[in-house]
């Protein structure tokens, strides 16, 4: 037990809760058109967590020796030494494997897409080595997910999924940028590029606002529904929030934004894609 809570660690598992709720929306969205099925249910959030593990995974390992030299990051426990670097290569390959076996089980279509997708997972660690898009590029991968939970449903793709993977791209990208704001001095001193050590913290967090306000545009073009427009609004203020806990001058509740907001603004949309589903 206390391995797997090692390892739940070293992939931030408990962050899950930005994506899960997304997908958990999509499914719902998709029972409206799409006769689901329950073992496809179970198999699509399996997929969705190895996925996740696999892509966490490959960049702690890539990661590491910055890491080492980030205050904020020493204590990991790849850089410590409390998990080995080749058991942690193992923990990925057994993911990724993982991953692609429950791909196969859905369409040729995802098992077709999976090797891409594994492939852009091992990407994204390397981007903020050579470009502040790094951030765009999370959130395009990630944001892939409720068209992948829509193909791994019926083998199609929904214009609700497509405008749903847009929304979660811009608001991933936001808050990514967010968090970075944590590191800007380290990057700096490092030649990484984030965002706000590439533009500076007032043209970021301009940047991270206007992701979130796409983000409200394309989940207002997702679904309807007087539930749904509730949901949205609460959403709304929920982001406004987040922003304006973040300064330019004071990161002190950047943490809070990251992870508790953003936890709270995606389980909300469920909720509310739920609650609108169920009353129609």
């Amino acid at each position: 037990m206390k391995s797997l809570i090692d390892y739940g660690k070293l992939v931030k598992f408990s962050h899950t809760i930005f994506a899960l709720p997304f997908v958990l929306a999509t499914i719902a969205i998709a029972s409206l058109e799409i006769e689901l099925k329950i073992w496809k249910i179970i198999f699509i959030i399996l997929a969705m967590a190895t996925a996740r593990s696999t892509a966490m995974g490959m960049n702690r390992i890539i990661d590491r020796k910055a890491d080492a030299k980030n205050i904020r990051t020493q204590n990991r426990d790849l850089v410590t030494g409390k998990i080995k670097l080749l058991n942690a290569k193992l923990f990925v390959l057994i993911n990724a494997l993982l991953f692609f076996a429950i791909a196969a089980c859905f369409n040729r279509i995802t098992l077709a897409c999976a090797p891409v997708l594994l492939i852009l997972f091992c990407l994204y660690p390397y981007f903020k080595r050579f470009s502040w898009f790094s951030h765009f590029f999370l959130g395009f991968t990630i944001g892939l997910a409720p068209i992948a939970t829509w193909l791994a449903l019926d083998a199609t793709v929904s214009l609700s999924a497509i405008f749903l993977g847009l929304a979660m791209m811009c608001w991933i990208a936001g808050f990514d940028i967010i968090y970075a704001l944590l590191d800007v001095d380290f990057d700096k001193k490092e030649g990484l590029y984030s965002l706000p050590a590439s533009l500076g913290v007032k043209t970021s967090l301009t940047v991270s606002a206007a992701l979130h306000i796409f983000t409200l545009l394309f989940l207002m073009l997702t679904f309807n529904g007087a539930v749904y427009l509730i949901g949205i609004s609460v959403m709304f203020l929920v982001l406004v929030y987040e922003h304006w806990i973040v300064k330019p001058d004071d990161f002190s509740r950047v943490n809070t934004a990251f992870f508790n907001v953003n936890g709270l603004a995606s389980i909300l949309y469920f909720c509310f894609t739920w609650l609108e589903v169920v009353t129609r």
